[in-house]
């Protein structure tokens, strides 16, 4: 590394989504059997906490506006995946959806 290279900084929102991630492949690696039902979710909960580092690692807010949106916001892309990463996951606790109940409660 350069003396010019400088320490990028790291967020409160990158730990976040870096410890969801990494929380929820040790459940799935402890509680997920058989294993290979959970294969898509492994790759993809890897694939977004190595994704994580690489934003907090390369891309440099201060390059500009388009970097600082996406260095800030990235969280916010991966909401709609990591939502949808749930259906898989919510066997490793529950036996059943629960959507009929939560659509209930919400009316």
């Amino acid at each position: 590394m350069s003396s010019t290279s400088k320490t990028r900084p790291i967020y409160p929102f990158d730990w976040i989504v870096i410890s969801y991630s990494l929380i929820v492949l040790v459940c799935i690696l402890i509680f997920g059997r058989p294993l290979a039902q959970y294969a898509r979710e492994l790759f993809a909960y890897a694939t977004i906490a190595a994704l994580s580092a690489f934003v907090i690692r390369y891309v440099d807010e201060e390059k500009g506006r388009v970097f600082k949106i996406l260095r800030y916001l990235y969280p916010v892309l991966l909401f709609g995946p990591m939502y949808r990463l749930t259906a898989g996951t919510i066997f490793l606790i529950f036996d059943r959806f629960y959507d009929y109940q939560i659509i209930h409660l919400e009316k």
